[in-house]
């Protein structure tokens, strides 16, 4: 991704959050049992 002056720290935290919920709940569609061992081991 590119990073651009006009957006705000506030809003460049929520695109982040947003694609990192994104990316959870697809690795749990495909493997839940994989993305929960991935998600508890904090990487």
């Amino acid at each position: 991704m590119t990073k651009r002056a006009t957006i705000s720290p506030k809003e460049t935290e929520k695109v982040r959050v947003l694609a990192r919920t994104r990316s959870t709940e697809i690795r749990a569609a495909y493997a839940p049992k994989q993305s929960r061992a991935t998600a508890s081991s904090g990487s």
